[in-house]
């Protein structure tokens, strides 16, 4: 969900939303939001902003360290766990262009996050 507001005089905008994700396996529910704003059209000065909590997915293979001969000990045939990642952040973004074309940006970033399987 998010709510745009645009100043159509300056041609600026703001922008603020939200995620809402749950997740059945650990019952909780991951909060994250964002806020944008272009200050001028001139130098296109943005600030983002954005922070919460999400899940991210990564799949892990395992090798198995005995020859079998099941058709699992195949090459390319591993198995594969899956592993999520919990991140908690918040990070500031500004942005704006230097030269017609030529844009430099600087952001920062606190996050903490978890594995679990």
């Amino acid at each position: 969900m998010s709510y745009l507001k645009e100043n159509p005089t300056k041609k600026t905008f703001y922008e603020v939303g939200g995620l809402i994700n749950y997740g059945y396996r650990r019952k909780q529910a991951s909060f994250s939001g964002f806020y944008s704003q272009l200050f001028d059209r001139v130098y296109y000065s943005k600030l983002d902003i954005t922070g919460g909590s999400t899940v991210h997915q990564v799949w892990r293979r395992l090798s198995h360290k005995k020859k079998s001969s099941t058709p699992s000990a195949l090459p390319g045939l591993e198995k594969t766990m899956q592993n999520f990642t919990t991140k908690i952040f918040i990070r500031v973004q500004y942005e704006q262009e230097v030269y017609n074309g030529i844009f430099t940006r600087a952001d920062i970033e606190y996050c903490k996050s978890y594995t679990f399987v």
